[in-house]
């Protein structure tokens, strides 16, 4: 299959699109400076041309706090390029993937969160990501792929600024009331993958199975590392952000478990596998 990734570069598309390619796929990467996504009809002209048979919309404006302060680049990342790419899905009549995020619920729940609930965004970044969401539904062929606590080898994320944090801090302060599932990059993929030869359309939720909190998340990883800097654990108004987070976003994981059948790996035997692959 010939496949357009979005957002190439990044954490989760740079891994998705090698494992395409030595899939035998021919992976059609869009990224800054080549391809602006917010140049709406170039991009669309270069993708006609291309002639792919799947998107995914891996893209995102990600930075949670600089979107409170940015509201208008968020949307037109977050939102309006990926109603684009669904636009050109309907008229190309290939399927969609949008990746999104447990920052389109408001954390008021007890208990996973449902596909098909409402969202309720408290953050620019969810606002904006939740009406990505509805352009792309908009397409007859869409998946959104919700996902949480993304961490992988490639780019920024909360386990290697932990280390970092480490090597210069003689204890840590880590919230312990934000309660979520982290991810593995390398094992959301492996899902991901799973969608090109599906055809029941719609959304779906994957992280790593359990949930923990950022300070259970970081006592796992300095344990398994054997790192003896303290841990302490805080309340997120100890650490105050532009953006609110979600103080639940635990994702039901059900429905992608039964579509694949799937046995999801849980969120410590994914660290194990981060750590042996550093």
């Amino acid at each position: 299959m010939k496949i357009a990734v979005t957002g190439a570069k990044g954490m989760l598309a740079s891994v998705l699109a090698r494992r395409l390619t030595t899939l035998g796929h021919t992976v059609l990467p869009l990224d800054l400076p080549e391809q602006d996504l917010l140049q709406f009809t170039a991009v669309k002209n270069y993708l006609r041309a291309a002639a792919p048979d799947f998107i995914y919309n891996c893209a995102a404006f990600t930075n949670v706090d600089l979107c409170e302060s940015e509201p208008e680049k968020a949307r037109a990342v977050n939102a309006l390029a990926a109603g684009n790419l669904a636009e050109l899905a309907a008229e190309l009549d290939i399927p969609i993937l949008q990746i999104s995020t447990d920052y389109v619920f408001s954390g008021a729940a007890s208990k996973p969160y449902l596909p098909d609930e409402p969202t309720a965004p408290l953050s620019v970044y969810g606002q904006t990501k939740a009406e990505g969401e509805r352009l792309v539904q908009k397409t007859p062929k869409f998946f959104i792929v919700r996902t949480a606590w993304l961490y992988g080898h490639n780019g920024k994320n909360f386990v290697e600024t932990l280390l970092k944090l480490a090597q210069t801090n003689a204890a840590l302060k880590v919230v312990d009331d934000q309660r979520g599932a982290p991810t593995f990059v390398d094992d959301l993929v492996e899902v991901l993958i799973l969608f090109l030869t599906c055809r029941d359309y719609g959304i779906y939720h994957f992280t790593n199975s359990g949930e923990t909190t950022w300070y259970g998340f970081t006592r796992e990883f300095f344990d398994l590392l054997n790192i003896a800097v303290p841990v302490q654990p805080c309340a997120t108004a100890e650490f105050p952000r532009p953006a609110r987070r979600p103080a639940y976003s635990v994702l039901d994981l059900r429905k992608t478990q039964e579509t694949f059948a799937l046995k999801i790996p849980a969120w410590q035997d994914a660290i194990r596998r981060y750590i042996k692959g550093r």
